[in-house]
């Protein structure tokens, strides 16, 4: 049934597509009066069987596992935003969080998490930053505002930039390794490094753990991130053509081959700095589809999940 239904939504993607296709070679020509009239057949005929298609998979289905007012949601999905980065974070931006929310609000989003990096980025948030992000409005432009870290993993024992204290005062934490903090060791060492982070109640989520820079063994991770409650996180700058870690996608496509094996539940992000991208998945959203991976282990278009896969501790 899981596999049907993947299968179903990767068929409603390519019908939308289609559709686009024949909407401009039909629709808007024909609305200018300029196509004769076998195009307009033709398109006509495209769209009846097409819906009689859809329907028959509907009505003589033995797994009714789709339903009509979730047709939308396949063809497109609005996935909700928690690895965002302010001016707070050092560098890459001068957009404030306000800026940050109501770009998310143009966008549609309900939810946005904001994860500034944790102190021992240069010229990141102190710690009195973090402190102060508890008391900050928890809605912005009528989005609802989680406030959480990027935290540095800085060494094999997986020792974090910020104290238990102070991170249960947060929404939730993500955990990654950037070079300037941490040395690469062999796959081994950084699997540690991972997992040991795992341990801290407050990571949610493991950053940008698909980067070439730090190999890593997925299975021990993705066995140790279901008994931990911790999610995997799919990047969108990391499969983006302005990506900076090289060729992310074959790791990729292992975290989601293991993944889906343990169940472990995954996490698109943008790892926008700044406004600009807040929200935007289109690489992200292509591979992970692309992958046929189930759509319940995906967490963002899942809100309310979400909130409480954050707050289990």
């Amino acid at each position: 049934m899981r596999i049907e239904k993947q299968l179903f939504s990767a068929l409603i993607r390519q019908l939308s597509s289609l559709f686009r296709f024949m909407s401009y070679n039909f629709i808007i020509p024909f609305s200018f009066f300029d196509v004769n009239k076998t195009q307009h057949f033709s398109f006509c005929i495209c769209v009846v069987f097409s819906g009689l298609f859809v329907w028959f998979l509907f009505v003589f289905s033995e797994n009714v596992f789709f339903r009509v007012d979730n047709i939308f949601s396949l063809c497109h999905t609005e996935y909700n935003q928690i690895h965002t980065h302010s001016i707070a974070s050092g560098h890459g931006t001068i957009c404030t969080i306000s800026d940050m929310a109501k770009s998310a609000e143009q966008k549609g989003l309900k939810l946005l998490g904001i994860t500034d990096h944790g102190p021992a980025t240069l010229c990141a948030g102190t710690p009195s930053y973090f402190r102060s992000l508890t008391f900050s409005p928890k809605k912005r432009f009528h989005v609802e505002i989680l406030y959480g870290v990027e935290l540095n993993i800085l060494d094999t024992e997986g020792t974090i930039d910020l104290d238990e204290e102070l991170l249960s005062r947060l929404d939730y934490a993500i955990a990654s390794m950037h070079a300037q903090n941490y040395k690469s060791g062999t796959k081994e060492e950084n699997t540690k490094a991972y997992i040991n982070a795992m341990k801290h109640p407050c990571v949610k989520m493991l950053g940008h753990c698909d980067n070439p820079h730090f190999p890593a063994d997925y299975e021990s991770l993705a066995a140790a991130a279901k008994e931990s409650g911790t999610a995997f996180e799919i990047n969108e700058t990391s499969l983006a053509p302005y990506g900076y870690r090289g060729n992310t996608r074959e790791n990729n496509r292992e975290i989601l081959y293991w993944a889906r094996k343990y169940e472990v539940p995954v996490l698109l992000s943008s790892d926008s700095h700044g406004a600009e991208h807040v929200g935007d998945f289109t690489y992200a959203e292509e591979f992970i589809h692309n992958e046929l991976f189930p759509e319940e282990l995906i967490l963002n278009n899942q809100l309310p999940r979400l909130k409480v896969f954050l707050q289990t501790r």
